[in-house]
């Protein structure tokens, strides 16, 4: 007899869309494009356009304020992004659009890194105006993602189980992973459901209350996927 290891297939609606690499660079650059909006608009009160116009195209982003930037709102954005990457880097074809992804993908898990552990260092205070510390609203957004983007654990707080932790040996999780160490991977449907906060790859809204652009988003519109 023939033993056969066997890999069991995730769902339908969590596995990765057949896409061009052309497509799935397209669909990043909406995160990029929110991503640096966030930081600039919240910082100094402008946005891309203002700096260099006409370097992106499409609606100006609506309600963004001068504030005292939060660690938890970059995260949580940083969070999916880097989750695309890991998700997306095998299947992209031609030495220099890998060697692009390679880069944006390593400066993007800097950032992240970064901002983690920044986080870590106050994981013990509390964050007004509510009781609870940063620990625990890591855990909260996590929870959150995870719920939205249905398809199992892959975003984690600061704080895990036991059995969630780097090779099950610690709670600690300043890069989150899962216990083998690796990088979670969510596909592009997964993201949308997060980024829309609808739990829903059809149903725009929250960061992109007018939905997704490039060709991805629209087929998923079409197919009127989940």
């Amino acid at each position: 007899m023939i033993k056969v290891n066997t890999v069991s297939l995730p769902p339908p609606e969590c596995r990765p869309e057949v896409a061009s690499t052309k497509e799935k660079f397209e669909f990043l650059l909406n995160f990029l494009i929110l991503k640096i909006e966030l930081f600039l608009r919240s910082s100094i009160g402008r946005g891309i356009n203002d700096i260099s116009p006409g370097l992106v195209q499409g609606p100006v982003p609506i309600g963004a304020t001068v504030a005292n930037l939060d660690n938890a709102t970059p995260v949580f954005a940083s969070s999916f992004l880097n989750q695309y990457y890991a998700g997306i880097m095998p299947s992209i074809v031609g030495n220099d659009e890998r060697h692009l992804l390679s880069k944006i993908a390593l400066y993007e898990g800097g950032v992240f890194g970064a901002l983690r552990a920044e986080l870590n260092a106050r994981v013990n205070l509390t964050v007004p105006p509510f009781n609870f510390t940063v620990g625990i609203l890591t855990n909260l957004t996590a929870q959150l993602a995870n719920q939205l983007a249905r398809c199992g654990v892959k975003d984690e707080g600061l704080i895990v189980p036991l059995q969630l932790g780097a090779e099950n040996r610690t709670r600690s999780n300043v890069v989150p992973g899962d216990v083998n160490s690796l990088a979670y991977a969510r596909s592009a449907r997964e993201i949308m459901r997060i980024a829309y906060t609808t739990g829903n790859a059809s149903r725009p809204g929250g960061l992109f209350p007018q939905g997704l652009k490039g060709e991805i988003p629209r087929r998923i519109r079409t197919l009127n996927l989940s």
